[in-house]
């Protein structure tokens, strides 16, 4: 099957958007066990990782996958790769936090070339897709762009943001 860049952002998407569903479902409602210390997986990320899976692969039956809750190795320099987190921040979402989101890339042989991050609680999803090679610096500099920043002179006045991952 013939498939452009485009077709694997739209698949992400909908793949992304599908899981989005699941893990908005079962919030509160999922079972939370730990995989290491302060590294929880709940029944949703299982759920929404299939359903990811299923949905590729119905699509495209040949790909390999990468993903977080899966314990398979996969071949990272397969020609088609997609690289899962289903529920990125499961700690956040286990103790009810609305900050996770699902994060799907895909690859091909070996270069990420689509990704798409969505947040299930916002409904916001940020794709992006590789167009051509960014390598030269011509290239590059029309991307790079300086953000603008305030000055603060007292924390009071300042944003801070931490987290954990």
């Amino acid at each position: 099957m013939n498939s452009t860049v485009e077709d694997q952002l739209l698949l992400a998407q909908e793949a992304a958007q599908l899981a989005g569903k699941i893990i908005v479902y079962r919030i509160g409602l999922t079972a939370i066990s730990e995989k290491a210390d302060n590294n929880l997986v709940t029944e949703a990320d299982y759920a929404a990782q299939e359903a990811i899976i299923t949905a590729i692969k119905d699509h495209y039956p040949d790909h390999y996958f990468l993903a977080e809750e899966n314990d398979l190795l996969a071949n990272i320099e397969a020609t088609n790769l997609w690289i899962i987190d289903p529920l990125d921040g499961t700690n956040n979402y286990a103790h009810k936090i609305p900050h996770f989101c699902v994060s799907i890339a895909y690859a091909r042989l070996g270069q990420v070339e689509a990704g798409v991050v969505f947040d299930p609680v916002r409904n916001e999803m940020f794709s992006a897709m590789k167009i051509w090679d960014l390598s030269s610096m011509e290239n590059r500099s029309m991307y790079r762009k300086q953000l603008p920043c305030r000055k603060r002179s007292s924390p009071p006045a300042s944003i801070m943001i931490a987290g954990q991952s």
